[in-house]
């Protein structure tokens, strides 16, 4: 079974040279991709404010990697029948210094595609593993953190690697760190 997705950018209103062209029409081509493929999409100004966006979002997403601008929300994994907490799942989260804070809903994908889930996700599992660390220490209690995981980390063959040099760095107990994929 074959299918096509086509894009198509049209001479003079979407480029007037053929690099222009070339470029709208691959947007456009991506977006069918992106809506399920098989199927055509005509460029259009709304597609190329969003490929605008979507680029300035990546460029901020950058700058918020390098200026600590990610955090990480705790929430509770709680035993419904006695009420004792088991553990705390890590939840990314990002306070723009314009935007305020932007959802993860936003910021993942932008961040899957443009390969940034890699530092990110070894940044999120270090920072739980921390953060696990210092409630265990006076507490004496312990409890599990979960970390979300995406199809394209859990797809990346240093994942393994990654997990046991920060396991080893932060003296984390194996059997307290949980994945959701």
């Amino acid at each position: 079974c074959v299918s096509s997705s086509i894009g198509v950018a049209i001479y003079p209103e979407d480029g007037e040279d053929l690099d222009t062209l070339l470029r709208n029409a691959d947007a456009a081509m991506y977006e069918v991709k992106s809506q399920g493929r098989n199927g055509v999409f005509f460029y259009d100004e709304a597609l190329r404010q969003q490929s605008h966006d979507r680029l300035q979002l990546e460029n901020e997403l950058h700058e918020a990697i390098e200026h600590d601008q990610l955090t990480l929300f705790y929430q509770p994994k709680v035993d419904a029948e006695t009420c004792q907490v088991l553990g705390f799942e890590a939840l990314i989260r990002w306070m723009h210094p314009v935007r305020g804070m932007v959802s993860p809903m936003d910021f993942i994908p932008v961040a899957e595609e443009s390969g940034l889930i890699l530092p990110m996700g070894a940044w999120v599992i270090k920072t739980a593993c921390r953060q696990y660390k210092a409630w265990q220490r006076p507490a004496g209690l312990e409890l599990s953190v979960s970390v979300n995981l995406s199809a394209h980390q859990f797809a990346d063959e240093n994942l393994l690697t990654i997990i046991r040099d920060i396991l080893i760095e932060t003296e984390m107990p194996a059997h307290c760190l949980e994945f959701e994929i």
